[in-house]
């Protein structure tokens, strides 16, 4: 299956922002702070294709499991913009961690 979305997203930012606070005790307290570090060491380039192609296309996903909603389907020929795929950007905790 694929997961991707908020459902994802949240407990990874959760736990990559436990980590940066353990690392830099100087941002406890600082939830603005914290947000601002996480969101510069982001990674900003990346391009999705795993997004939906059709909210209509309730053909079988690539797994042969039916789709009765549309978006099912893995999209390799368009890609998905990325703030629309990834908000502020995407997590990057080793660079939230050790960088300056």
């Amino acid at each position: 299956g694929w997961l991707q979305g908020t459902s994802m997203a949240t407990p990874n930012a959760a736990g990559a922002a436990a980590l940066v606070l353990s690392a830099r005790p100087d941002l406890r307290g600082r939830p603005a702070a914290l947000a601002q570090r996480l969101a510069d060491t982001a990674a900003h380039s990346l391009v999705n294709f795993m997004g939906p192609n059709d909210a209509s296309n309730t053909a079988p996903a690539l797994d042969g499991r039916p789709c009765g909603t549309g978006f099912c389907h893995v999209d390799q020929a368009h890609t998905i913009a990325f703030a629309d795929a990834y908000g502020a950007g995407l997590v990057d905790a080793g660079a939230a961690v050790t960088q300056p």
